[in-house]
Formats: C-alpha cells, structure tokens, sequence
C-alpha cells in the first residue's frame, strides 16, 4: 500500500514536469516584441544651440516643455508659428495652419509609438505574470498531493496494528509509514524550489538599469525623453531613467542586487525562480506607468500649444 501512494505521487511529479517544461517552451517565445519606427527627429541636437532659443521661448513654454518638443522635433515649428502674425495676411495664415497641422501630425506619431512601447511592457508584464502564476499553481497543487499522501500514510501506520498482528510485519509497516509521512511532510513544507527557464530577445529593463547613451529598444527620441532631466536641471537624477533606477535599487532590491539577479532580470533571462518572476514583473509595471506619464506629457503640451 505504501508502495502505492509512493509511486502514484511520484507519478504526478513526472507529469507536473512535463507541464513544467511544455509551458516554459511556450513562453520563451518573445510573442511581445513589437517593431518601431524611429520616430521624429530631435530638432536641435546642440545643447547651446537648444539653450539658446529656449531662451526665448520660455514665457509661453516651460523648460519641461520645450525639452519634449525637442526631443519630438516640433521646436522649430513652435518658433516659426510663434513669430507669424496671425491677424496677417493670407499667406500668413496658410502658414500658420501648415505649421499647425506639421506640430500635430509630430505629436499624434510620437504619441502613437509611446503608446506601442507602453503596450509591449504591459504584455511583457503580463507574460511573466502568467508564469509567475503558473509555478504558484503547480506549488499548490503538489502541497496538495503531498498533504494527502502523508495523511494517508499517518493513516495507515496507525490502523497497522490493528489489521496486522505478527509484530515483525508491524512494526515495519509502522516505521515505513512513519518515515514517508514524515518525508511528504517536509516536501510539503520546502515546496518553494520551483523553477523556469524564461528567456527574452529584448529586455525592455535593461537600458533604463545600464543607461547607455544611445538605445538599442527605445527609438531615440523617446530615450532622450527618458533620460531628459526635469526643469532643465543638470542633476542626471531628476531623469525618468534615473528616479526609477534608484527607486529600483533602493525600494525592490533594498540597496543590495546580486550579480546573478542582475543578469537575470537585466540581461537574456535564465532560469526564475518565483519570487524574481514577481520582482521582474514589479520593474515592468512600474516603467509601463513612467511611459504612460511621459504620453500624457504629449497630450499635455498638444492641448497647450492649441492656444500657444
């Protein structure tokens, strides 16, 4: 009868293996990447020559402002409709209505890409949150299958005695039941060893963590916007990169990141245990909020420069 609930739980692990390994296959396919455009140029690439004519600019827009309508290449445009004369001529207002639709035309494609980078985090969070919950499920389920074995098993050893009365066989029975009861019930209790290999082509965390000066994920004139600093500042901390970096280190990894979660979370993937597929998918939810915030940044200034 041991021998019974032995291999029948030995069974269902094989097969929770195999379900293990049919999902992992699954969803190591990068099903979130998405393909970009570049997006608008940056209209003025020099910081003196941006510095210059924000300047100039600064009783209408502030320095936020015209930072990201340089990062989106609608500066010069904003210049040039500032200093037509609205109340002019013909011409002047053929101008300004050309211009008018150029800005807008800018926004709307910027805002689009935004939009579709915000959507690949969330899917990416998405997807690691259906392994997460994967592994949670299977970490039950195999609690579950070890419970009830090692209630059976108690069960077993203490009716032995009385369907069995040759002492030999009894107290044997006794000892084996004992020993698995207790063996299922540690395996119940250190069920926390659960593991996925989880890999990805592109890793959305990476750049803001490592923060090269040019993006191989984000198009760039997004990345300038992530690494802009807030109010013209020259403390790189006021970034968007920056903050959620130091938010990261500080709040989900309280100031101490292993080499091996580092990789992991910042490089290829590998092999994730539960807990760092519930910190991957924290780092993910908080960056698709910041380039959610940076859209509504966009919306933010087209809504002002109705009235610029």
């Amino acid at each position: 009868m041991m021998v019974f609930v032995a291999f029948g739980l030995s069974f269902s692990s094989c097969k929770i293996n195999l379900q293990a390994k049919k999902i992992s296959k699954v969803l190591s396919t990068d099903y979130c990447v998405q393909d970009y455009e570049e997006g608008p140029p940056v209209s003025y690439q020099n910081p003196d020559s941006f510095l210059l004519i924000s300047k100039a600019m600064q009783k209408k827009l502030n320095v936020d402002e015209l930072q990201l309508a340089n990062s989106i290449g609608i500066l010069r445009q904003i210049k040039a409709r500032g200093e037509l004369n609205v109340g002019g001529s013909d011409k002047s207002l053929a101008k300004v209505r050309e211009l008018d639709l150029d800005i807008e035309n800018r926004i709307s494609f910027a805002s689009n890409i935004v939009n579709s980078i915000a959507a690949e985090i969330h899917c990416e969070s998405e997807r690691t949150g259906r392994i997460a919950n994967y592994l949670d499920e299977l970490g039950k389920k195999r609690v579950n299958k070890f419970t009830i074995g090692a209630i059976f098993a108690g069960a077993v050893t203490g009716v032995a005695p009385l369907i069995i009365k040759e002492q030999s066989p009894q107290n044997a029975v006794v000892i084996v039941g004992s020993a698995l009861s207790a063996g299922l019930g540690i395996a119940a209790l250190t069920n926390n060893r659960k593991k996925v290999q989880f890999t990805y082509s592109r890793n959305l965390l990476a750049d803001i963590w490592y923060l090269p000066n040019s993006s191989k994920v984000y198009p760039p004139f997004l990345w300038l916007m992530i690494k802009q600093t807030k109010d013209g500042s020259f403390d790189k901390e006021t970034s968007v990169a920056n903050g959620l970096k130091r938010r990261w280190f500080n709040l989900e990894f309280n100031q101490d990141l292993d080499k091996h979660l580092e990789d992991l979370l910042f490089g290829n993937g590998g092999i994730y245990k539960e807990d760092e597929l519930n910190t991957r998918q924290i780092l993910l939810n908080q960056l698709e909020t910041e380039i959610e915030l940076l859209n509504v940044k966009l919306l933010t200034l087209s809504r002002k420069l109705k009235t610029y």
